[in-house]
This record gives C-alpha cells, sequence and structure tokens, in this order.
C-alpha cells in the first residue's frame, strides 16, 4: 500500500561479503563515490586485546561511510559489507532501488563481482501517537503481553523477534518500542523490520532486481500485520 506519508525514518539495504576488502583498498578505490557523496567519515570497530595488564579495547579502522551534501543519502563500505540508506523522507521505492542498483553497478566496477554471505533490507518506521491515545494496541499489533496485574499502564518497552519464512527462504527479525518522541505532544511508537536472506545470493544486479522485490514486497506485508487502521490513519 502507498501512503502519502509512510512513517519510515530510515530505509537499509545491506550485503555481506565472503571475503574481506582491506582497509587501504577501500580509501583508494572509493574516490569514485565522492560525486554523490561528499562528506566522509571512518567506520571503526573496537577490538579487544589481552595482556598481562588485563583486556584493552582497541580502534580499529573497517571502512568508510560516504554521505549526501544534505547528509540523507548514506553509503558505507566496510571490510566485509556494502550498505546504502536513506534517512527520511522516505525518496520512493523507485528512487531508492535505483540508487542502490547505480552504487552496485560502481562497486562492482571498482572491487569486483563477489560472493555473497547475507543480504538485509532494513525499515525502521516511527508512528507519533498523540499523547492520551498512547495504548500501543490501537496502534500496532506487537507488543508485550504481561500477566494481569489488576489496574495498570504498559508505560515503556521494548521487544525483539527473529523468526524465518521457510516458504518465501527469508528470515525476519521484527523489533517493536516506544521512544522519546520529536513532536510535541506525542509519544512515538517504533516498528523496525530486517528482513535477510544467506543462501542463494545471486552476483549480477539483473537477478539481485527480483530478489530485492521480493523482499520488499515481505517487508510491505510484515508492516501491514504490524499495524492497525488506526495507525494508518496517522499518515495515510
Amino acid at each position: 500500500m502507498d501512503y502519502s506519508r509512510p512513517p519510515i525514518t530510515e530505509s537499509v539495504i545491506e550485503l555481506r561479503f565472503s571475503e574481506e576488502i582491506d582497509f587501504e583498498t577501500i580509501v583508494k578505490r572509493s574516490i569514485k563515490f565522492k560525486r554523490n557523496y561528499p562528506n566522509e567519515l571512518k567506520n571503526f570497530d573496537v577490538v579487544g586485546e589481552f595482556s598481562e595488564k588485563g583486556v584493552f579495547g582497541k580502534s580499529v579502522e573497517v571502512g568508510l561511510r560516504l554521505s549526501s551534501k544534505d547528509e540523507l543519502e548514506v553509503l558505507s563500505i566496510n571490510k566485509n559489507s556494502l550498505m546504502v540508506s536513506h534517512l527520511a523522507p522516505y525518496p520512493g521505492w523507485n528512487k531508492f532501488s535505483a540508487r542502490f542498483h547505480r552504487d552496485f553497478d560502481l562497486f562492482t566496477e571498482l572491487f569486483g563481482r563477489r560472493s555473497f554471505t547475507r543480504a538485509g533490507m532494513r525499515y525502521i518506521n516511527r508512528l507519533d501517537v498523540p499523547l492520551g491515545a498512547s495504548d500501543e494496541r490501537k496502534f500496532i499489533n506487537v507488543y508485550p503481553h504481561l500477566p494481569d496485574f489488576g489496574a495498570s499502564n504498559t508505560g515503556t518497552f521494548a521487544m525483539t523477534s527473529t523468526f524465518e519464512l521457510a516458504e518465501q527462504g527469508l528470515g525476519v527479525t521484527l523489533q517493536s518500542a516506544t521512544v522519546e518522541s520529536p513532536v510535541p505532544r506525542c509519544t512515538s511508537l517504533v516498528i523496525d523490520i530486517d528482513v535477510f536472506a544467506a543462501t542463494d545470493l545471486p552476483m549480477r544486479y539483473d537477478m539481485w532486481e527480483g530478489k530485492l522485490d521480493h523482499m520488499r514486497n515481505v517487508k510491505n506485508e510484515i508492516f501491514e500485520r504490524s499495524i492497525t487502521a488506526e495507525a494508518r490513519r496517522l499518515f495515510s
């Protein structure tokens, strides 16, 4: 279903490789992305080191985070992953997937065809609910079930469920939570959907296109089942 004001705060497509790229190669070859992503930051991992004096953390450079002038479009190239994301406002699937196509083609040109171990599509949605109407059951279908403690309010919560859709060949991590709202006189509910595949992953984009369309359709179905008609009125 298409919405006039989709509640998507971030959309992400991530591919993970079976063989790592060294950091120096990433820095050298990523220059061609600068036309679309002029801003650059380094990505770091913290690695533990053991010695007689104890355990110490060490920051290790693992990749680059490139972004557009307005910081809404992000491309992250790490030693073992490629991630394309867009922050709100969501531009729509056609524009987002076209941008992924463009970046995937250039990545393949610069780094060669690679085999992949995981493909993920993640959409984070935030529903801004007016105060006084904050019973999550009116708006979402993914919330904690608690024993009956008498008269009480749910308050804040966060829950995560990971499950397999065997017939679809996909896995799903579905999260819901209450978060502090950036909108005055509102409370916010988050529906975070990560659809992923770890088998039968193609190497060419002409084959990826069908895979991503399938993952998006599954993601959309999960979202629709996770919200209520009352929620749809907030952003339709």
